[in-house]
């Protein structure tokens, strides 16, 4: 499998091959890095966004697509397109240009990296490019490059190294150019700033209301708008009501001294002598020790404190920290953003830590495809972090245990572009990298899981075929009707009531949630809970059998009709009179008559309701036939009351009539319709009486 390395290495290969304009490099350590931003300009429309913006003094650039401008891409269809400006030379620059404020999360350690293409209409011309940072929130800035533009100038790697000891939390990164005429152009694209050497604790507060790891009372809150950096910050304002409204957390310092605590804080309401915000240090959380004091205080702009503690909080597991306010007017306000605090490591006087090793365990797991087909040497692991550092390979299933120093580390895997890596356990997904703190004589898990991504990869291997067929025994479902699911997803059924899942090797679970009415059951390779296990490249076979049992009864294929027996009277002196009456022998015989023709009858609805079943509409509703039947009814005895040869009809309507209402209710699942039937039987019976009266 092609292996796919991180865009650092690409840059480090680039600048190999490639002649460099800025020289000298200094090249960090690829693996100990973290991601804090990147941005590939990919976005939707050609406007800036992401949070980029234009600056005082220059022109707003766009975001070109390849094409004409397909010089300006390194990768995907988009560029971050920088232009200069027709007419009076030099004296409007810059002429295009673009920012960004990015959150270092107290890395001390930065490193930017970009591709950069040019484009001009004179290659003799002083047009010029330039890159620059800044750490002060702008009030100064720090060249990167300045690049008189090669005409024309396919993509290169640009990449710099950038200090920042007292771990300033916000990066401004400016791009723009001098041009003197509109087809002088540069072009950014893969923009990358990675951090090393992370503090021991950083909080932006970007955990989307819920202060995560903090315990607030009173009017503490986490808010949107008006941040140092990112999108949310933690703000306490109002009055307290002459209590102390505290924001708290235990953050361990075993294995670091000289500490030192940092956060960015803005007073947006006046507080005046009355009014306090403080900081605070504990080590049992009752007695506290005052860090600063913010009081008497204007509005103002964000501000930045630095605080170095004393050698009592060094070295301590049990180390607390919290912000104590007590305010006594509605308006008062103090918003807090990018709490962090850092040290330097202890060292034994022969060298290495005095501090005892915890333990970092890390765990693989593949999902997606069976492990026979996997050459595991394209999964490189790298961890980096305080004092320690690997580059290994680990297999699926596999564990690896490492002593290691405490303090914060980065656990990172390589993987082709077919697999999706996520990390878990007590490792929490940082960029492309999985952060976590390792505490003395305890242990913690990094779990890295490999799902293959079908969609790039397409089917694995080893991928199995799953075959869902479906059966179903009476009522009105159809397949259409009907969707099962495979580990929760769901699927319809094909209208020839078979379908072909492809599934991995493992365990599987086909299930139904069949119509009301309905009984499934499982058969095939699926066992009677709908599970089934495939090994690499299997084809089984699940089947679904869905019974109708309305009322718990399950219907046989043909619908039967049972029909209300007839009282056969028993002779008396009346009947047996000779004069001009019907004798007992006549009347049985008529009465026999009679039964014969209604098993007749019987069998006929029996039929015709089977026939009619397929096009009976159970939207009707059990009052609509109730409608339908009364007026059916009353034509069956008006043509009755008529000429002799019309009763001929009204008995087919009436056979039409009991059929349809069976029908009826055995298609729509209402059980026998004895109410809706009722007109018809007594219009059955008003016409034995007439006929026995004739």
């Amino acid at each position: 499998m092609k292996k796919r390395f991180g865009r650092v290495k690409i840059f480090l290969a680039t600048l190999v091959a490639v002649a460099t304009i800025i020289s000298p490099l200094q090249v960090p350590t690829v693996f100990a890095a973290e991601t804090i931003f990147s941005d590939g300009f990919e976005q939707y429309g050609t406007s800036l966004t992401n949070g980029w913006d234009s600056f005082i003094g220059a022109d707003t650039p766009t975001r070109t697509t390849s094409g004409a401008n397909s010089w300006a891409v390194n990768t995907g269809s988009k560029a971050l397109l920088l232009q200069g400006v027709d007419g009076g030379g030099h004296g409007n620059d810059p002429d295009d240009g673009a920012e960004r404020q990015i959150a270092t999360l107290g890395h001390a350690e930065l490193s930017v990296s970009y591709f950069r293409a040019f484009e001009n209409n004179l290659t003799t011309e002083d047009d010029e490019f330039v890159a620059e940072y800044s750490l002060d929130d702008g009030a100064s800035w720090t060249v990167l490059e300045s690049v008189t533009p090669v005409n024309p100038a396919t993509p290169s790697a640009a990449l710099f190294d950038i200090a920042n000891p007292t771990r300033e939390a916000k990066l401004t990164l400016r791009f723009f150019m001098n041009g003197t005429a509109a087809d002088d152009e540069a072009a950014i694209d893969d923009l990358e700033v990675t951090g090393e050497n992370p503090p021991l604790f950083h909080d932006g507060f970007e955990s989307d209301g819920k202060f995560t790891g903090w315990t607030a009372t009173g009017r503490w809150d986490e808010e949107a708008g008006d941040v140092y950096t990112d999108s949310r910050k933690g703000e306490v304002d109002g009055d307290t009501g002459g209590f102390d409204d505290t924001l708290s957390r235990g953050i361990s310092t075993e294995g670091y001294e000289a500490l030192k605590v940092a956060y960015n804080y803005r007073i947006s309401e006046s507080l005046n002598t009355g009014d306090h915000v403080y900081s605070e240090w504990s080590l049992d959380g009752t007695n506290w020790t005052e860090i600063a004091d913010h009081t008497d205080l204007g509005d103002g702009d964000w501000t930045r404190g630095v605080f170095s503690l004393p050698s009592s909080a060094s070295n301590q597991t049990d180390f607390q920290f919290r912000f104590r306010a007590d305010l006594g007017d509605g308006s008062d306000e103090i918003r807090i953003d990018d709490v962090m605090v850092w040290g330097e490591k202890i060292a034994k006087s022969g060298g290495g830590s005095s501090v005892p090793p915890g333990k970092l365990i890390v765990k693989k797991v593949v999902q997606g495809t069976s492990t026979d087909s996997i050459d595991f040497e394209d999964f490189l692991l790298d961890i980096e972090g305080a004092g320690f550092s690997t580059y290994t390979v680990i297999e699926d299933g596999g564990m690896h245990e490492y002593d290691v120093p405490p303090g914060p580390y980065l656990v990172t895997e390589t993987a082709d572009v077919v697999w999706n890596t996520t990390y878990g356990g007590d490792c929490e997904k940082n960029g492309e990298f999985g952060k976590v703190t390792v505490v003395s004589n305890e242990t913690v898990t990094c779990t890295i899981t490999n799902t293959w991504d079908i969609g790039v990869g397409g089917s694995p291997p080893d991928t199995g075929t799953l075959i869902v067929t479906k059966t179903i025994v009476g009522g009105p479902a159809s397949f259409g009707d009907l969707s099962f699911t495979v580990d929760g997803v769901s699927y319809d059924f094909w209208e020839a009531g078979m379908n072909v899942v492809e599934v991995a090797p493992g365990d599987h679970v086909v299930r139904e949630v069949p119509p009301e009415g309905y009984v499934p059951t499982y058969g095939g390779d699926c066992d009677e809970e709908g599970n089934v296990l495939f090994g690499s490249g299997e084809t089984k076979t699940c089947t679904i059998t869905n019974t109708y049992a309305v009322g718990g009864d399950l219907p046989t294929d043909e619908p039967t009709f049972t029909p209300t027996p007839t009282a056969t009277p028993s002779p008396s002196p009346e009947t047996s009179s000779t004069t001009g009456g019907t004798g007992s022998s006549d009347v049985s015989d008529a009465m026999k008559d009679e039964t014969e023709s209604d098993m007749m009858l019987d069998e006929q609805t029996a039929a015709i309701s089977g026939t009619l079943s397929g096009f009976v509409p159970c939207e009707l509703g059990g009052f609509g036939w109730l409608i339908l039947d009364v007026l059916i009814a009353g034509l069956i005895a008006y043509l009755w009351r008529g000429r002799r040869d019309s009763r001929w009809i009204a008995n087919i309507l009436l056979i039409v009539l009991v059929a349809a209402m069976y029908a009826w209710a055995d298609t729509c699942g209402y059980g026998v319709p004895w109410f809706p039937i009722i007109p018809s039987l007594l219009a059955w019976l008003w016409l034995k009486l007439q006929s026995l009266g004739q």
